[in-house]
């Protein structure tokens, strides 16, 4: 440092260089040097060649390795250096490391020391001296982790022209603070250019001594910059400046070092793009200077070099190329990367002449005409084969895997779908069990329970077959035609719940609770709710209304709300699986028995079997038949052996209301005639290969269908029948005119009990299919209506059905003795709540009287004063009877369940009931007779149901044709025919045949037909 100084003091600041002294060779290495480096230089110097910054000193401190001055002698401000730099250390300065500890030494099997950071930091060798480390321990994971201590890598060969290459020379700028010069002073922050030996062995030692000055142990500098920080005042204006200056310095040495390895790189590319060599016939041409050139100058590299050029020899030889030009920039870039070798591509790029090249290669004329052209075409096919057999292989394979793919989806789907089937029929059983078991404890608690207040929840449901929905005109206004059960709440210990298809009107809610108040019944409101499923509109119109039900949420939990804590069941109509479901969701019981059951013994053929277990009379018949041949064989057996009847009924088991009726009249067919004059015994033989004959071929000719606008033909019609089964039977040898079809209509209660609701004679509005009813029957006058029900009852009881049940018989007059009793075959059974029975709902609210469980009869109570009666037997006869002068008179109503006039839709709601008052088309509320209508929908609906009052059948017929020409009178004309004739399956009845046939009856009563031994009418059964 003093040498230093004193070399600067020996100089002067007066004495500036001579410019065009140093214009000669110094000047020329600064040629090219860029002024921001100069720059750099000359601020770099200004700081170390001031005795007084403190930087300055620090940076000679670590460039000439000198040591700290004593901070308490001489101040660092001045520069000062402690006097004992070689003093001896009054302590020791390193201490020994800790050793394995003993016990540890003499015990093998015990734990090792815990490894600190000091230790790590002393290194792996003093670990393993100092038995840290056990002997034969696997080290090499301890040099694996951070950056290796040592690699493999290409060694880099430097051009001789780089040898010469020398640093360019960068002027010095020298510093000069204000008053410090001797003589010659310049000016503040003054620089000048310094050419002298100290400026150029600074300069350098920028270059050569990067090493010392730039890249010194990170700690020794952080060190020294700390202690500088410690003792320079914040106030120094030179500290800033001093930071970026080092910073300014290390990037001047990266962009030299960049500067460097660019030059070598381009002259690099330079060298090698000189060179070109060529390959003739497979050879390289060794002779040419070219190639002489390019080997002298990659001779550290030729062995890769070398390697390259054999394999585009063999090449170029294995395809016969006669000429290539190689480029020997790619040859040489290729020859670098020796982890992998290089494939056909890669050769290629390194020929000039590659197109030409190509075309010999891919040429098939000429590929093969070399010295291994044999075996490159035995290649050639070979790998052809190989590809087509290969390809061949993995289309068939993948054929077969999409195949095996398809059916393996659907095995698991069909094994997803059989163990989800398996689920839900383990759910169903154990639904099933457990509905069992409340059914069996409703029937035990049932006299408890029809004592105490209860609800019932009455669903007039058609859960038939879809076809068969299907083919129903107005299904939702049909399924609705019970809502006179609504009427069961005149029983004070009976709430209702009704379950409605669809929304009704405003008009029509308020017509029935008018009917209701007019019974006498307190706030009806609360004693009867109508449900409406919210989903009906989402599905389709012909769904039946348990399902709807099922799926409408919001009805379900409503319908909850209602019977909370209370005593409820439901009253279905026909009964099926849907009505257990809804039975399991509600957790109430049902008014019936196993739906599977029920069904079975409303089929014709099921009720036969009741019929014989009941010991009631019954037709001859063959029931069971679902075959084609077994119906045409059954069907000549009984002809031949029942030869005096001569009409015979086809029935459809489930078919209803004489949909699935059909007759044949034998008394026209020769072969019948011959056999009844002959009178010869008839062998199976006979019947087998003659009468089967003859009738097969009758029978599309002579059947008359019931409902052809539902079977056409007679294949329809017999193809349905063996499809669900049928019966045949007989129909009474008398004329058709004297037969009578009445039905009896009873409840089976869930104890046993048989109790009687009604019994009615029906008529029908053409042959077979029927239109309406008379209450009470009295084809069968002296019949003891409740033994029959009871004997009936109680066999469906033992069979496990409960609930409502109608019994329909055909009566006709006793062959031998046509002045006796009537006699009556029973024809079919109906387990569910029949139309008829519950129009007996809306009559009995109205009349407020009571049947007689016996015959059947009604009577209502009424007062009448004896001095009005004419009849003097009678008049004495009622004074006798009581005080209070009390009579019962018989009352009897005519019931057309369903009228649709397309007219009605015309007429608003409050016109019509406006134009029946001033009609006189109305009901006697004192009198207790007249005509009330029964709404199953709004009148657009074009729909209603009629029933009329009094105390014979001739008054209420009288009333039902009043009431039909007013219909026909506001409607319009009834018409004629309804049905269109298209191919639409369909069963509506004519209101036209229904109108001709009330009018008819009209007629015979005018006659004096009225009484009910004489009265018979045209009908039959269902």
């Amino acid at each position: 440092m003093a040498s230093f100084m004193n070399s600067e003091r020996d100089r002067g600041g007066s004495m500036l260089p001579d410019i065009n002294k140093g214009s000669g060779r110094g000047m020329g290495n600064e040629i090219g040097v860029p002024v921001k480096r100069i720059l750099k230089h000359q601020r770099m110097y200004s700081v170390v060649s001031n005795p007084q910054n403190a930087m300055g000193n620090m940076i000679l401190r670590e460039k000439f390795k000198l040591p700290d001055p004593n901070k308490g002698k001489i101040p660092r401000q001045i520069g000062g250096i402690s006097s004992t730099i070689n003093a001896k250390p009054a302590g020791k300065v390193s201490r020994s490391k800790k050793i394995l500890p003993k016990f540890i030494r003499d015990d093998p099997a015990a734990d090792g020391p815990k490894i600190t950071e000091d230790d790590l930091r002393d290194g792996m060798m003093s670990l393993l001296n100092r038995g840290m480390i056990p002997k034969g321990v696997d080290v090499t994971p301890a040099f694996e982790r951070g950056k290796a201590p040592f690699g493999l890598t290409q060694a880099k060969i430097h051009s001789f022209s780089h040898k010469t290459l020398r640093k360019p020379k960068t002027p010095s700028i020298a510093y000069k603070r204000p008053g410090t010069a001797d003589r010659g002073e310049i000016g503040p922050a003054t620089f000048i250019t310094a050419g002298g030996d100290f400026e150029n062995s600074y300069l350098n030692n920028i270059h050569k001594s990067d090493d010392n000055l730039f890249t010194n142990n990170q700690y020794a500098r952080e060190e020294t910059k700390e202690d500088v920080l410690e003792n320079i005042s914040p106030d120094n204006e030179d500290m800033d400046d001093v930071r970026e200056d080092q910073i300014d310095i290390r990037e001047q040495e990266e962009d030299y070092q960049l500067d460097v390895k660019d030059n070598q790189s381009i002259e690099g590319e330079e060298l090698y793009s000189m060179y070109q060599i060529s390959i003739k016939g497979g050879k390289v041409v060794e002779t040419s200077p070219e190639y002489m050139s390019f080997k002298r100058a990659n001779a550290t590299k030729w062995g890769a070099v070398s390697l390259v050029l054999y394999l585009l020899e063999k090449l170029l030889n294995l395809y016969n190329v006669p000429y290539a030009t190689i480029d020997c920039h790619k040859l040489v870039r290729l020859a670098e990367e020796e982890l992998t070798r290089p494939n056909h591509e890669e050769l290629l790029e390194c020929c000039i002449n590659k197109p030409q090249v190509e075309e010999i290669i891919n040429n098939p004329l000429k590929k093969f005409k070399g010295p291994s052209g044999p075996d490159l075409a035995a290649i050639c096919i070979q790998k052809n084969w190989r590809r087509f057999k290969a390809y061949t292989a993995f289309t068939l394979l993948k054929y077969s895997m999409s195949k095996a793919t398809i059916i393996q989806r659907r095995w698991r789907l069909y094994q997803l779908m059989k163990n989800t089937k398996a689920k839900i029929k383990q759910f169903n059983e154990e639904s099933i069990n457990e509905w069992k078991i409340m059914m069996k404890e409703f029937r035990r608690r049932w006299p408890d329970v029809k004592k105490k207040r209860r609800v019932e929840i009455h669903i007039n449901s058609f859960s038939f077959s879809e076809e068969k929905r299907l083919s129903m005109e107005k299904f939702q206004q049909r399924e609705n035609s019970q809502i006179s059960r609504i009427f069961s709440v005149k029983d004070p210990k009976v709430d209702v719940i009704y379950v409605a298809p669809f929304t009704l009107t405003n008009e029509v809610y308020e017509y029935y609770k008018k009917i209701l108040e007019l019974g006498e019944l307190e706030k009806p409101e609360n004693r009867f709710h109508i449900v409406v499923p919210e989903n009906y509109v989402k599905f389709k119109e012909t769904m039946s209304l348990t399902q709807t039900l099922i799926y409408s949420p919001k009805a379900i939990k409503r319908i909850k709300t209602l019977i909370e804590e209370r005593q409820a069941y439901i009253v279905p109509g026909i009964s099926t699986k849907e009505d257990v479901k809804l039975s399991i969701n509600l957790g109430i019981p049902i008014m019936c028995g196993d739906p599977s059951k029920v069904s079975m013994y409303s089929t014709k053929s099921g009720a036969k079997r009741i019929f014989q277990q009941a010991d009631v009379p019954s037709p001859i018949s063959a029931y069971d038949i679902y075959d084609k041949r077994e119906f045409e064989v059954s069907l000549c057996k009984l002809i031949a052996h029942n030869l005096y009847v001569n009409t015979w009924i086809f029935k459809i088991d489930d078919e209803f209301n004489g949909r699935g009726h059909a007759a044949l009249n034998v008394d026209s067919i020769k072969t019948v005639i011959e056999l009844r004059k002959r009178k010869f015994e008839i062998t199976d033989n006979i019947i087998e290969n003659k009468l089967v004959e003859v009738i097969s071929k009758l029978l599309p000719k002579k059947v008359k269908i019931a409902m052809p606008s539902l079977y056409r033909n007679w294949d329809e019609y017999i193809e349905a029948f063996c499809h669900v089964g049928g019966v045949i039977e007989a129909a009474p040898s008398c004329n058709s005119k004297q037969v009578v079809s009445p039905s009896v209509s009873f409840f089976v209660a869930p104890d046993g009990e048989v109790d009687l609701i009604g019994s009615f004679d029906r008529f029908a509005a053409k042959e077979f299919v029927n239109a309406g009813c008379f209450f009470p029957q009295t084809s069968l006058p002296n019949i003891n209506l409740m033994t029959l029900s009871k004997s009936i009852g109680d066999i469906l009881y033992e069979k496990g059905v409960i609930g409502h049940v109608t019994v329909d018989l055909v009566a006709f007059p006793d062959p031998t003795n046509p002045k006796a009793h009537p006699l009556f075959w029973a024809v079919d059974i109906n387990c569910s709540l029949s139309d008829y029975a519950s129009a007996c709902f809306h009559f009995d609210l109205l009349m407020e009287g009571r049947i007689d469980k016996f015959t059947g009869q009604y009577f209502v109570e009424v007062q009448k004063d004896p001095d009005e009666l004419i009849d003097a037997d009678a008049a004495q006869e009622a004074k006798d009877k009581t005080n209070k002068n009390e009579f019962f008179e018989p009352r009897s109503f005519m019931f057309c369940k369903y009228l649709h006039h397309p007219g009605l839709a015309t007429i608003q709601f409050n016109t019509f009931f406006h134009m029946c008052r001033l009609e006189s088309v109305s009901y006697d509320m004192e009198k207790r007779t007249g005509s009330t209508f029964c709404l199953y929908d709004c009148l657009q609906g074009g729909v209603i149901g009629l029933i009329t009052v009094g105390e014979h059948r001739k008054v209420t017929v009288n009333y039902m044709v009043e009431a039909l020409n007013f219909i026909q009178n506001q409607a319009g004309v009834i018409p004629s025919k309804a049905i269109s004739e298209d191919s639409t399956r369909i069963d509506e009845i004519n209101v036209g045949d229904v109108f001709s046939r009330v009018v008819s009856l009209v007629s015979y009563f005018k006659k004096g037909g009225y009484k009910a031994s004489n009265y018979y009418n045209k009908t039959h059964y269902f």
